[in-house]
């Protein structure tokens, strides 16, 4: 008998075979995955085996020896360089196949990711490992109407739930001791304490491979457009007694920002590398704003003092950078979390401000009404 030959260089000829597959879907889909430890290494793993061409990764982590046992995109080479995660990952894919784009953001989902992103892809899974990440997804998910998939691990278990504006919320169902925990986090003056790492969640690969793959098949079910054979419940893994549960969450609250109806965006050729006058500029040329009220995603630092009492600064650092300035404890006297055209420096660039590269600025018009304008993607 005769062996059947593939044909060269086509990487899903195979698929071609599965009555659901849809060759151009996959391949003009555009997906963000964010989190690249060992759940993130198996759901993009998956995309790129599934030939899905466009993936943007998100992670502001450096590959740790621990990383190794759970993580099949990196290797030992990775943890003497010090490599950062979404780099190594990167270079992994670019490797394993050559047709899919990655686009690498090293950057914390909650500040360093321009909101473009949320509105130009078609689906986001979640590999997070904190609450308060999962809230800004969930919201500026919800904003641009863009379905999430969170995924979670641990030990032998884990659970994957979909998330779609008007259907469901995270934030909905979240619990009064979670809501707690996220504002005493979010309040709390030293910002480096926010994300910092309260020991590492013990995880297999095994579940990272189960639940990374069901993450997987729920995207290409959205990607195709097959919304009937979505999940509708939540799902819940145990792998120690083969357990698979299925659970509903509550609808959303009727208050919820959920429901918010989608933004109408405006544009303009400016990127963050703008200075905040050429913003002004170009908002009274092209929009014709007079005095808009450039709203900020993390609030501007322009006074600091030592903890014990002994110096103060003037600064204009966004808060979730100041450990990235100060080693020490600080007290924060002065800050912002909205700019207009009283604000003394206008010489500083967007990104000086915590405004990311493709990002959308919120805005107050005129007339009193919020306005949302998209920043181009800086070359």
């Amino acid at each position: 008998m005769q062996k059947i030959k593939y044909k060269a260089k086509e990487w899903d000829y195979s698929f071609k075979s599965m009555t659901w597959w849809n060759r151009d879907k996959v391949k003009n889909a555009k997906v963000m995955v964010v989190g690249c430890g060992a759940l993130g290494n198996e759901v993009i793993k998956n995309l790129v085996l599934m030939n899905v061409s466009n993936i943007v990764i998100v992670d502001f982590d450096e590959i740790e020896y621990s990383n190794l046992s759970r993580s099949i995109l990196f290797d030992h080479s990775h943890v003497t360089n010090s490599s950062r995660k979404v780099d190594a990952v990167k270079h992994k894919v670019e490797q394993i196949n050559p047709t899919v784009t990655v686009e690498a953001l090293h950057a914390d989902v909650c500040h360093g990711v321009g909101l473009s992103y949320f509105e130009e892809v078609d689906v986001i899974i979640s590999c997070l490992d904190n609450r308060q990440a999962r809230l800004f997804l969930n919201r500026y998910a919800f904003q641009f109407s863009t379905p999430w998939i969170d995924g979670a691990i641990e030990n032998v278990s884990g659970t994957v739930k979909i998330y779609r504006k008007g259907e469901n919320c995270y934030e909905c169902n979240l619990t009064d001791i979670e809501r707690q925990e996220i504002k005493a986090k979010l309040a709390c003056a030293d910002v480096a304490a926010q994300y910092e790492s309260h020991g590492s969640i013990p995880t297999t690969s095994i579940s990272a491979s189960i639940i990374g793959a069901i993450q997987v098949q729920e995207a290409l079910k959205i990607i195709h457009g097959y919304e009937d054979e979505l999940m509708t419940q939540s799902l819940y893994y145990e792998g120690f007694h083969n357990l698979y549960l299925n659970y509903t969450e509550t609808m959303t609250n009727p208050d919820c920002h959920c429901q918010m109806e989608d933004i109408h965006l405006l544009r303009t050729e400016l990127s963050h590398k703008a200075t905040i006058e050429s913003l002004f500029e170009e908002m009274h040329k092209s929009l014709e704003e007079s005095d808009p009220i450039i709203m900020l995603r993390s609030p501007l630092i322009l006074k600091v003092q030592t903890m014990n009492q002994d110096k103060t600064a003037e600064i204009s650092i966004p808060k979730y950078k100041l450990k990235d300035y100060f080693d020490e404890d600080l007290m924060i006297l002065n800050q912002v979390d909205r700019i207009d055209h009283s604000f003394s420096d206008k010489t500083l660039t967007l990104e000086d401000i915590g405004i990311a590269s493709n990002d959308i600025i919120k805005y107050i018009s005129k007339e009193g009404t919020m306005k949302f304008l998209k920043l181009k993607l800086n070359s």
